[in-house]
């Protein structure tokens, strides 16, 4: 890693799907190079939706929907990855909002990890950090995609310096997909992720014999 400093900051989005911007999403398709009649039909779905709200017996005026993909509809986990990956460019490429992530060994370089609405940053340092609020924070004010700040964690490998602002966030262990990540020693990780889980295996087996 670069000098031994690396944070890893584990991000949850508030309602995932139910924020997707849809002007944002449109966009993005078209970025992406779908065709005109692809993007056109997901409008045909979503754009012109409105609904009533029923208070105390009585509808309100008509609403119109302009954020949100339907859970039940099969697109929707591919519309949210198109939607995510919007911001995730802005985050590793060049833009002044972009991480300088973490190098690893032989020259690799690590910025993100995604895995449905969990995002995970890897920064170089505290700088990094402020830059990814930052950029949620502006995001939240212009499509209302928001962060889940209760679920919002930060790993310090090793304890690099940070913002006072951000103590709130700093944890011992983070899971990322099923992997416990710690501030503590290979051995202590190792114990974590390989050697307890195959104990509880080798214990489930001798109830089988």
């Amino acid at each position: 890693m670069n000098g031994g400093h690396a944070l890893i900051v584990a991000l949850d989005q508030r309602k995932a799907f139910g924020m997707v911007d849809h002007r944002v999403l449109f966009k993005g398709m078209a970025c992406f190079g779908f065709s005109p009649d692809g993007v056109k039909l997901i409008k045909l779905i979503y754009e012109g939706y409105h609904i009533n709200i029923k208070i105390n017996g009585e509808l309100s005026d008509i609403l119109s929907i302009g954020r949100g993909v339907r859970q039940v509809f099969p697109l929707s986990a591919s519309l949210y990855i198109v939607y995510l990956q919007i911001f995730l460019n802005i985050l590793t490429g060049d833009s002044p909002h972009a991480v300088r992530g973490i190098c690893l060994p032989g020259d690799n370089q690590i910025k993100v990890s995604t895995y449905a609405d969990n995002l995970v940053l890897f920064c170089n340092d505290e700088y990094d950090v402020q830059k990814c609020f930052s950029f949620f924070n502006k995001i939240a004010a212009i499509t209302g995609s928001q962060l889940n700040r209760d679920k919002t964690e930060i790993l310090n490998l090793p304890a690099t310096r940070l913002k006072v602002e951000y103590h709130q966030y700093l944890c011992k262990e983070v899971n990322i997909c099923g992997i416990i990540f710690s501030d503590g020693a290979y051995n202590v990780m190792s114990r974590i992720n390989v050697s307890s889980k195959l104990e509880n295996i080798e214990k489930k087996l001798d109830k089988l014999k």
